[in-house]
């Protein structure tokens, strides 16, 4: 009787695994049947022209495959921006090196931008007084950085005070 059920599970497993070859079979199958079609769609009958863009298969093939022209770079790298969200990123740049033409060069000798993050921009100042004087500024730097930059995010303004690392000015 324990020979019965021994043997009973063999065939049990040798029934899972030829099921298993099938399903994956059938899974090849499809794959491959997909890539027929996608390789059809993309076919085109017309013989290859100088006008064309086109590459060979491989180095001992002479056939040639007719691909897509060239984009311009700077559509391809905005789209590269934006499905990799360095959005907020590239624009926290854009106002650090325009930070002279935002704010003008005399606030610009005194105060500097530190982070843009979460809507809050966080500017540092050498002093006391230059913190009072900014407070007074802040709602034409914001002006300007949303008309000049295009951000227009900034929900609140942070003034610390510090000693400035960028003291090129």
């Amino acid at each position: 009787m324990a020979t019965w059920s021994n043997d009973s599970s063999s065939a049990q497993k040798r029934r899972e695994s030829s099921h298993e070859a099938t399903l994956y079979q059938r899974k090849r199958w499809s794959l491959r049947k997909r890539r027929e079609a996608e390789d059809h769609a993309q076919f085109d009958p017309r013989p290859i022209t100088d006008d064309d863009w086109s590459v060979a298969q491989a180095e001992d093939e002479p056939s040639l495959t007719r691909i897509s022209p060239p984009e311009a770079l700077g559509s391809v790298l905005g789209d590269l921006v934006n499905r990799q969200g360095w959005a907020s990123r590239l624009q926290s740049a854009t106002l650090f090196s325009q930070w002279d033409a935002i704010c003008g060069a005399d606030i610009a000798a005194h105060c500097e931008p530190v982070r843009l993050a979460g809507g809050i921009l966080v500017l540092r100042v050498e002093s006391q007084i230059w913190a009072t004087q900014l407070r007074y500024c802040v709602p034409d730097i914001t002006q300007n950085i949303q008309t000049q930059l295009g951000i227009d995010n900034i929900r609140d303004v942070r003034i610390v005070v510090g000693p400035l690392e960028n003291e090129s000015h």
